[in-house]
């Protein structure tokens, strides 16, 4: 099954039976690319070669993770209490000789996204690569900048997921699955087959989008946008008297929430959503679940989940932070997953920070425990005495909810 979602090709060619998600001229920016804002989702591609990927979705705010009320015990915790560590930053140590960095960000996952910007084939077509400078073979510090700031966002999108996002071509090669994707300055927009093949061992690029999604406030959603529709993914977005709508077509929409396939761009927060789909009013996607369940038949991931950064039965250590702090990043790899941390505190106001990482679209709850009593939790907690705590992290339990945050403690 192979069908292909159109968003803009460059040059602008206009074929009977293809719908492309907007209409611009070459070179143009692409406003938020296929779809857009809000949540539903859908499943479904006609087999007209149109775009094949319905924008828009109706995210399910109210899903919860089986919420952990305040009482609720912490044990069973095998790791006792744990030494505090030292926090680093992985950086990236391998470059091509054409400066290109050779980046992963999970490493062994039985999934790669391979984001290929040296150019290359897709559907009968070689695109160029990506490139700033004026030379096609070489990358230099700014656009290396550029390549390491969207591999790491695509990363956090891709989060909660078993993939590794990569710019190896050798790790490409060596998983047991893959999805490939250009960047290319020769379009705007993006296109991508909505194939069962897409995500496998492909010979060329199942897709491609604009390098403007790389540099603008776009965060490189649209790259992001483009390999869910490799991995199944319709466009999400609004039925509305019978028409439908991307999400920021929507006169509805509130611009807060942007669903990744319903266009995003213009969201304060952009991820993932379940609702409805452009190919019909009636069927409901699920993004997340889509992904999860392409990876684990395509790649043969156990869950489709990224495996547990600290295990929901551990209580894992923090890390010492400038100036006194405790600081630790962590990821929500699942709706339902746990973290708990260690806190040995000094006395004294405790001023406890969960954020987001970038475009993660983690909402935290996090709870100091004393015993299985919540004595505190996120902002500040007056002259708390002196001892040994735990905190725990979990979603808020709205739908997508989770991926990668960094939690902070101070006076």
């Amino acid at each position: 099954m192979r069908f292909r979602h159109l968003l803009v090709l460059m040059p602008l060619v206009a074929c009977a039976g293809t719908a492309s998600d907007v209409e611009l001229q070459p070179g143009a920016d692409l406003p938020g690319d296929a779809g857009a804002v809000l949540p539903v989702g859908g499943s479904s591609a006609d087999a007209g070669g149109r775009d094949g990927v319905a924008d828009g979705g109706v995210i399910d705010a109210g899903t919860g993770v089986g919420a952990l009320d305040a009482g609720t015990s912490v044990a069973p915790l095998d790791a006792g209490f744990l030494p505090l560590r030292t926090c680093t930053v992985p950086q990236v140590t391998r470059f091509a000789p054409s400066g290109l960095p050779l980046m992963e960000t999970n490493p062994g996952a039985p999934v790669a996204l391979y984001i290929d910007f040296a150019g290359g084939p897709h559907d009968g077509t070689v695109f160029g690569p990506y490139n700033r400078n004026g030379s096609p073979t070489t990358f230099d510090a700014q656009e290396q900048a550029d390549i390491i700031g969207s591999v790491t966002r695509l990363g956090l999108y891709y989060a909660m997921f078993d993939v590794n996002v990569t710019t190896d071509p050798v790790v490409r090669q060596a998983a047991r699955a893959y999805g490939w994707i250009l960047v290319t300055e020769d379009a705007s927009g993006g296109s991508a087959w909505l194939s069962t093949d897409a995500v496998g061992r492909p010979t060329e690029a199942q897709s491609y989008c604009g390098a403007s999604s790389v540099r603008d406030a776009d965060k490189s959603r649209r790259i992001a946008h483009e390999l869910g529709h490799n991995l199944m993914l319709e466009h999400s977005g609004v039925w509305d008297q019978g028409a439908f709508y991307k999400w920021e077509d929507w006169p509805a929409w509130d611009m807060v929430y942007g669903p990744i396939m319903g266009g995003g761009g213009y969201g304060q927060r952009n991820g993932w959503a379940v609702g409805h789909n452009e190919a019909d009013a009636v069927s409901i996607q699920d993004d997340m679940e889509v992904i999860r369940q392409r990876i684990r038949v395509a790649g043969g991931s156990a869950t489709g989940w990224h495996a547990d950064d600290f295990p929901d039965t551990q209580l894992a250590a923090l890390c010492s932070g400038p100036n006194g702090t405790f600081v630790t990043p962590g990821s929500l790899d699942r709706p339902d997953d746990v973290d708990f941390f260690q806190l040995d505190w000094s006395g004294g106001d405790l001023v406890l920070e969960g954020t987001a990482r970038d475009v993660s679209t983690a909402m935290l709850v996090v709870d100091v425990l004393q015993g299985t009593t919540v004595v505190g939790g996120l902002g500040s907690t007056p002259q708390l005495a002196a001892g040994t705590y735990v905190l725990r992290v979990r979603s808020r339990g709205g739908y997508a909810e989770i991926g990668a945050y960094d939690l902070r403690a101070r006076h």
